[in-house]
């Protein structure tokens, strides 16, 4: 994430004051460790076996779908205080969004509607637009 910051400085993604910092790299090492788990059963079960692949397991991609709805879940909660996860733009959005934008191209759907705005606004950051339209230049291209 750090080169992310270094590349586009403003808005800053690390944020300074103590509580909200941890707090961020809470829902930061949530994306990156715990829901990113259920990202590679996808991408492994959906992504790199061909559609007739007998041993795609449906119930492992069921599995982590609902992890994944889970975390959304929660982080719908966490967006009713404010547009982004920290209030503020951090690195936790960057984490979440990268999390949700490969889940979203391998059918986990966002319902949550403080979920989808965020991602919308996340949208309007020039730094996470470009990053984003190369996730969907590469998903298209696979």
């Amino acid at each position: 994430m750090e080169y992310l910051e270094d590349k586009y400085p403003t808005p800053r993604m690390f944020l300074v004051e103590a509580r909200e910092k941890a707090v961020c790299r809470l829902w930061e090492d949530e994306a990156d460790f715990i829901t990113n788990s259920y990202l590679v059963v996808l991408i492994t079960e959906t992504f790199m076996k061909s559609e007739g692949d007998i041993s795609i397991e449906n119930e492992k991609v069921e599995i982590a779908k609902k992890g994944i709805e889970t975390h959304l879940d929660r982080l719908n909660d966490q967006l009713s205080g404010g547009p982004m996860i920290c209030k503020t733009f951090s690195v936790a959005d960057v984490a979440n969004f990268i999390l949700i934008a490969f889940a979203n191209t391998l059918g986990v759907q966002m319902t949550q509607p403080r979920v989808k705005t965020w991602f919308d606004l996340m949208l309007k950051q020039p730094s996470i637009k470009q990053e984003y339209d190369q996730i969907i230049a590469a998903a298209i291209e696979a």
